[in-house]
């Protein structure tokens, strides 16, 4: 499970030149470095449409278009790989509408449960993580709608298992396969999410700082 995660780039332009998007200054003037992105904390995905990436404003907690509020959305902030196509909550946003949700490090918890504490998982060379996410927008409002997402997660490789199991499943690249193309059945997710994604942290560039 993923609680808490980071995007800490100084400016934008760093964010969407490592992405391959449009710079978009405007949609993102209040871009700023954040170390505790929160459930239900507005954030932006990348999709893709007609082969070119686009990055959206998004809020954690995926929240079905038929829902009448959002109240169940700290409750879908993660999607269990294993489950993606049998949950109805997931099942369609699986088939249709897949993204990448970057980021530069997460947050997990170690030690008893009387003194737990955190621990920054981040790529030693201060790169972007890439996770494999699904997406949906509700209508609070008639005609306004809200753009949400989950982060998909998988179980972790031995590098994380000791900390907390399952994890994020992280993809190395944001390139090649489309993100709009329907998934094929058994299908790994990051297949589904991007070329050459593996469903693992990356056991030789990440490792756990403990935050400051």
């Amino acid at each position: 499970m993923c609680g808490r995660f980071t995007l800490t780039w100084e400016e934008w332009r760093q964010v969407a030149g490592a992405l391959g998007v449009e710079d978009e200054v405007d949609a993102f003037a209040d871009y700023r470095p954040r170390f505790n992105i929160a459930p239900t904390d507005q954030h932006f995905i990348i999709t893709s449409e007609f082969e070119r990436r686009k990055a959206q404003r998004a809020r954690w907690g995926l929240v079905n278009r038929w829902a009448r509020d959002n109240r169940r959305a700290s409750q879908c902030i993660n999607a269990k790989a294993e489950t993606l196509e049998q949950r109805p909550s997931f099942s369609e946003a699986f088939q249709q509408r897949r993204c990448i949700v970057p980021v530069d490090g997460f947050y997990e918890w170690a030690g008893p449960k009387v003194k737990r504490q955190p621990l920054w998982i981040h790529p030693r060379t201060g790169g972007l993580l890439l996770f494999a996410g699904l997406h949906e927008s509700w209508y609070p409002e008639k005609n306004r709608p809200a753009l949400t997402f989950t982060i998909v997660t998988c179980a972790a490789n031995d590098a994380i298992a000791a900390i907390h199991d399952p994890h994020a499943g992280g993809a190395r690249r944001a390139s090649g396969r489309r993100l709009d193309e329907p998934a094929r059945t058994g299908s790994t997710v990051t297949e589904t999410a991007a070329r050459g994604g593996t469903c693992r942290s990356s056991r030789n560039k990440a490792r756990v700082a403990a935050r400051e």
